[in-house]
């Protein structure tokens, strides 16, 4: 069973995290899946998978539709007998079509991994519900519910939860939060993992902190926000600046490995309006981190209010706030909750049930595929 996995992105996020855990865990169990990987010639994710143990070719990619990225998908699938591709974002999927309108290819497979409507274009309409697409692999149950609005056949969308990787969990790190940003121990350190990205919301972020610092008078705290900038950056400098937030956050970009310092913080925070599920969630679970977030894309689906964690409405920066004050100020209820989403974790939310339900799908299709053929 052969398999190319596509991915168009030049940045390294969770999407690319998912594909590295779903071909690591199929090569452990199902070493008979021949996975491979193609990405953008010189990006984030082709540096990542230099160094790890996986099969991939890339190419170049220098505007949106790039004829030698074409190319090379038409060539991978010649030269390894591909029997199915694995799309696993928007510009991939646009370039697998296009790549199929000049050679027959393979079925795909699409996975959305982000809660945002289709909008309602021909153009677009057409991309989603290209025949070649046999099934479309949600990560959350709200993902799958806003994909069905913009394609006909619903019954090729399912949830597959991505979950978190736990063979390869660490706290390793080049430096220490507090001794690098001069956090005394007597202040709790709010961590935060996300590229600056619209869908993130860092305003949302900033107000929050503004909450808490300036209009609850909380000064026993330092926030710490790892991701890459991006075009909103400047502006979100600028509303901490005149907010006077400096001495209460600390930016430090792309950092590698940034999972690893997730034990290091005292709280998780995320303030997303749009996601699929956040691979942040599952990593603070699976560190015993308590976790406060909005309820972007299918994060209800695993945070239960009081329990798992604190949930509030997107753009809520009061409600935000106020829970993230109630685990400040509650540090033994927080440590039953943090234990109760390592819990649930274990149970429902790890790469080995993703990779199995995933397979099945591979299997299917494939099958379905010979069956044809032989009809």
């Amino acid at each position: 069973m052969n398999i190319l996995h596509i991915s168009g992105v030049l940045k390294w996020g969770g999407g690319e995290n998912h594909i590295q855990n779903l071909c690591f865990e199929l090569a452990q169990t199902n070493p008979e899946v021949n996975n491979i990987i193609l990405c953008v010639e010189g990006g984030q994710f082709h540096q990542k998978l230099t160094k790890l143990n996986i099969k991939f070719v890339t190419a170049r990619r220098r505007r949106r539709i790039d004829l030698n990225f074409i190319s090379t998908i038409i060539k991978v699938c010649k030269q390894e007998s591909i029997g199915l591709i694995h799309l696993h974002d928007p510009t991939a999927m646009q370039l697998a079509i296009i790549a199929d309108l000049f050679s027959n290819l393979p079925p795909f497979v699409l996975s959305r991994k982000i809660s945002y409507p289709i909008r309602n274009n021909f153009l677009t309409l057409y991309k989603y519900n290209y025949k070649k697409i046999k099934k479309y692999l949600c990560v959350s149950d709200e993902t799958r519910h806003i994909l069905e609005r913009g394609v006909k056949d619903k019954s090729k969308a399912i949830t597959v939860y991505h979950g978190t990787r736990i063979d390869n969990k660490s706290d390793v790190t080049p430096f220490k939060l507090r001794e690098k940003l001069g956090v005394a121990d007597d202040v709790k350190i709010v961590g935060n993992i996300a590229n600056h990205y619209p869908a993130k919301d860092l305003f949302t972020y900033v107000r929050t902190l503004n909450r808490l610092i300036n209009e609850f008078g909380r000064k026993d705290i330092h926030f710490v926000q790892i991701g890459s900038p991006a075009a909103q950056t400047p502006e979100i400098m600028e509303l901490i600046k005149s907010y006077k937030l400096e001495p209460y956050v600390s930016f430090l970009g792309f950092t590698e490995d940034a999972s690893n310092y997730i034990p290091q913080f005292d709280i998780g925070f995320m303030s997303s309006k749009l996601e699929g599920i956040a691979q942040f969630l599952y990593e603070c679970f699976y560190h015993r981190v308590p976790i406060v977030t909005t309820n972007a894309g299918g994060a209800a689906e695993i945070i239960k209010q009081g329990e798992t964690g604190f949930i509030a409405e997107k753009g809520d920066d009061e409600a935000l706030a106020r829970h993230l004050t109630y685990v400040l100020d509650h540090p033994e209820e927080a440590k039953v909750i943090a234990e109760n989403g390592n819990t649930l974790l274990f149970s429902q939310f790890i790469t080995p049930v993703m990779a199995q339900k995933t397979l099945a799908v591979y299997r299917e299709i494939i099958g379905n595929k010979v069956s044809g053929s032989k009809a």
